[in-house]
């Protein structure tokens, strides 16, 4: 028993840890239009189902395994007293899979139905956490409890549905119990009037019977455990089975590192999933090594896809987009991701210190890169100034941080990690002219060696660039420097 508890702790010690390793590794590595219409915080939820496979897997290892080679065998023995035990094991195994086969599935639905709307639950009173601000400043109103009385009535349905299958299944096998026990009764008396067995064996073969019927019963009882394990496998197959980004292809040859990536697009067409249209309809457009250029346009123009499809996050485009005259399908993503920097929003601020936040974790940026990036956004004096420095720690989204420090360090990430192209969205909006400016002069200085493509209708921002994008309705429709398109009228006819 001893051994059985170590080998028990080794493998939920196993579980837990390879299943940690496997969402860490695969977390990253996504394919983001698979997670379009996803609240990717609420389904990493599943892995707290990998605590009932920790827990399930051991029992249905150990226990439904000595119960199932405990009725085998016994049966196997009953069968060597007589002819008749052979027919009988043969009955008694028909009966088993006749009681799984009606009650099976409709447990196993119960069970993920139980286990849908208990993440439902879940996900409505992590909404209430995340904003939490709104509804107290609504006021007097019901709706959490409203939303979360629908949810928990749904659970409490589907977990009485769930319990209603199981007490089918126990019911059978009472009846079962019953049915063989008083059959073996009169068979086994029967035998030994007639003398075809021994009365020693017809006691034995009792003792046999009632070790098979409680196997049995153990069986039925960890059912529940069985189809919770089944349960945990489907859930955490939400993430695991999630496509991720293509590996492999190939890299950029050294000579041309250290210059700014010249961007090709010719015929560029993208189609999300559940749009009856295109949002992107025949881009082509080319940017020279080092060009700045600003993407503007009204809102739902398709500005922020063509910068996920041309930072290699989006894949399923038609047309083609050539970084330094390599085809986009041909690079290795992730060797290509180590040279772009990109800003999704706010949110990309983890939880650790400004040192982790700014390197994350590459370990080819220095302190000096750090510190130099800092330099550059204006925050070195101000995280020097503070008691752990650089290893202060922030909390998700930069809560507790003004705004202004939170752009900068997110821009000090894209800096630090010396990019050949850097894609800012929106990046500019919100701030005071002043802090405009200075990250403006930081990322469009003439020494700066990248590329850089960002998103912005501010005219502070058009005027710095060298070349200003104007896309509506999926397509450019102009393209010029930025006085240009002032004199020809184009600004004002779409920014104001």
């Amino acid at each position: 028993q001893l051994v059985q508890i170590s080998l028990v702790e080794h493998l939920q010690r196993r579980v837990f840890t390879r299943a940690a390793f496997e969402f860490a590794f695969r977390i990253p590595r996504i394919r983001m239009e698979s997670l379009m219409n996803t609240y990717v915080p609420e389904l990493i939820n599943r892995f707290f189902d990998i605590i009932t496979i920790q827990k399930g897997f051991p029992k249905l290892l150990i226990d439904l395994s000595a119960g199932i080679v405990q009725i085998l065998f016994g049966l196997l023995l009953l069968s060597l007293y007589h002819p008749f035990f052979v027919f009988f094991s043969f009955f008694l195994l028909l009966i088993f899979f006749v009681i799984f086969y009606l009650t099976g599935p409709r447990g196993l639905s119960s069970a993920l139905n139980e286990s849908k709307y208990k993440y439902k639950v879940v996900q409505w009173l992590e909404e209430l956490g995340r904003t939490i601000n709104s509804f107290k400043l609504a006021g007097n109103t019901d709706l959490p409890i409203r939303k979360t009385d629908d949810a928990v009535s749904n659970y409490l349905k589907s977990r009485k549905s769930h319990f209603r299958v199981l007490l089918t299944q126990f019911s059978f096998f009472v009846l079962f119990k019953v049915a063989v026990t008083a059959g073996l009764l009169i068979m086994g008396t029967i035998l030994v009037i007639n003398r075809e067995i021994t009365l020693g064996q017809f006691v034995a073969s009792e003792v046999i019977i009632i070790l098979v019927l409680n196997a049995v019963e153990k069986i039925f009882i960890y059912m529940d455990v069985v189809y919770d394990l089944l349960t945990a496998v489907d859930k955490v197959s939400h993430v695991t089975d999630l496509p991720l980004d293509r590996a492999g292809g190939f890299d950029f040859p050294n000579p041309l590192v250290g210059r700014g990536y010249e961007i090709t697009v010719n015929n560029l067409n993208y189609k999300y999933k559940d749009n009856s249209g295109p949002t992107l309809k025949d881009i082509s457009f080319d940017v020279q090594p080092k060009e700045k250029i600003c993407i503007a346009g009204p809102g739902s123009s398709g500005k922020t896809t063509l910068t996920n499809i041309v930072a290699g996050l989006f894949t399923g485009y038609e047309g083609s987009v050539s970084i330094n005259r390599f085809s986009l399908r041909d690079l290795d993503i992730s060797h290509l991701r180590d040279k772009v920097a990109k800003n999704i929003s706010q949110e990309d601020i983890f939880d650790g210190t400004i040192y982790e936040n700014i390197t994350v974790g590459k370990p080819n940026t220095s302190v000096e890169d750090v510190m130099d990036a800092l330099e550059k956004v204006g925050l070195r004096e101000i995280v020097s100034a503070m008691p752990e420095g650089l290893h202060t720690h922030i909390l998700s989204g930069g809560k507790g941080l003004p705004n202004s420090v939170i752009h900068k360090l997110i821009l000090g990430r894209c800096i630090a990690k010396k990019p050949e192209l850097i894609i800012l969205n929106d990046f500019f909006s919100g701030l005071s002219k002043a802090d405009k400016l200075q990250m403006l002069r930081c990322v469009i200085s003439p020494d700066s060696y990248w590329t850089l493509l960002t998103v912005s209708n501010d005219p502070m921002v058009m005027a710095s660039c060298d070349r200003v994008i104007i896309m509506d309705n999926g397509k450019i429709v102009a393209q010029d420097s930025y006085n240009s398109l002032l004199k020809q009228g184009l600004i004002n006819q779409y920014f104001e």
